[in-house]
């Protein structure tokens, strides 16, 4: 893709700018999206230092779209405040982090509290699971951890969450370990909380429960993602209602997305070429969305607010759009090309977040890089004397977080 600004002729005063929606957004993909807003700060170190292995590991808006969730390879906790749009910028825009927090290790997964307004602090939080760790709550306003909650082991040691999620109404917190869920509920922190086996030899899917979706339809119904490729749809209670994607995904499915009828149910996979859309009355997949994630790391997709647009990124940093729209009827899967595709990275595309309310995209990019030892310049005559190494990095690196208009 040609650079931004000139594919769109530098003609900023023609596009208008985004203002309070009111009515559920409609994203345009024809051209190119531009570039308004970009945060580079994860490049960087307190002391202001290049780093390059601080990747981005996706970014989510808030339900109410007033900020933005990033995580990292620091273990940080990035949120941005959504800039003011009132114009688009003839450049990007330096987009700054209003809060950062740190987690005590690796953070496995986030989300955010379903009903977050930021007009009640109350409801201003996000969960976070982290290795060693036991499940955060934290306030969106300060920092502050509110709650903790703590799930331990036999031996009465803490076992982290592989995966968290909260429930539509807010109310309960459900959280994946290897065979099993705990459920808690949100106003009780500590160690309460009801065990739900998911093990092979009670019927269920196994391993590692690695991603946690809810059905956001009415119907109490969630999809559980496990390492071992398969995903299994469970009432709250733990009964098992559906279970799907054997032999479709070849890797560890490491995110799902209900439609918003809860009729679908779409999946995504580590180091695996495909999306599949599946059809929950029958059980099969419906369609398959091909895309380039042949990593080990989560690479998100999304649904746009009407649902009639799909995308995600790719490895080689570049956004694919498909469009949901009058998709043919099949008893049998049926591949669905990409009806635009964009260049918008330099590095993999981790994470894509249409915004609820205007026709604003985020994108999170970066990937675990192998350093390479190169030998150093050296000016001496000697050729061993005063000689010295600098760390390469294998590939473009591309930590970013950036925001797009797409309308």
């Amino acid at each position: 893709m040609s650079d931004l600004t000139d594919s769109l002729d530098l003609e900023c005063a023609s596009i208008s700018p985004p203002a309070a929606a009111a009515s559920a957004p409609v994203f345009d993909f024809q051209r190119a999206p531009y570039l308004t807003h970009i945060a580079e700060e994860f490049s960087v170190d307190p002391k202001g230092n290049i780093v390059h292995d601080n990747y981005l590991k996706g970014c989510k808006w808030a339900p109410d779209g007033t900020c933005i969730l990033t995580n990292s390879a620091d273990s940080s906790l990035r949120l941005f405040n959504v800039p003011d749009l009132n114009s688009l910028p003839a450049e990007p825009r330096v987009w700054a982090s209003a809060l950062n927090i740190k987690e005590v290790d690796l953070v496995y997964d986030y989300c955010w509290y379903p009903k977050m307004s930021s007009s009640d602090q109350a409801t201003s939080c996000f969960l976070t699971t982290a290795r060693t760790a036991p499940i955060h709550l934290w306030d969106a306003f300060s920092g502050a951890l509110r709650a903790s909650y703590i799930p331990k082991n036999s031996v009465d040691a803490v076992v982290a969450a592989n995966s968290v999620a909260i429930d539509p109404s807010g109310v309960l917190i459900v959280a994946g370990f290897t065979n099993c869920v705990r459920v808690y509920d949100i106003s009780r922190p500590g160690e309460d909380c009801d065990l739900l086996e998911m093990s092979t030899k009670n019927g269920r899917q196994g391993g590692i429960i690695s991603c946690i979706a809810f059905d956001p339809s009415g119907v109490d119904l969630m999809a559980l993602g496990s390492y071992n490729r398969s995903v299994g749809v469970y009432s709250l209670d733990g009964d098992l209602v559906s279970r799907m994607a054997d032999g479709h995904h070849t890797g560890g499915i490491t995110h799902a997305r209900f439609s918003a009828d809860g009729r679908r149910l779409f999946t995504g996979a580590r180091s695996d070429s495909s999306i599949f859309c599946w059809d929950l009355r029958t059980n099969k997949p419906l369609y398959q969305f091909r895309r380039n994630a042949s990593t080990n790391q989560r690479v998100y997709f999304d649904l746009d607010p009407t649902e009639t647009l799909l995308c995600s990124g790719q490895i080689d940093g570049s956004l694919l759009v498909w469009n949901l729209s009058g998709l043919p009827a099949t008893e049998a899967v049926h591949p669905i090309e990409a009806s635009s595709t964009a260049q918008l990275h330099t590095d993999m595309v981790n994470g894509v977040s249409f915004h609820p309310l205007w026709t604003m995209l985020a994108t999170s990019s970066g990937q675990r890089h192998v350093p390479l030892i190169a030998a150093g310049v050296n000016d001496s005559d000697d050729e061993t004397e005063g000689a010295s190494t600098t760390a390469v990095m294998k590939g473009a690196v591309d930590s970013s977080l950036k925001l797009w208009y797409a309308g």
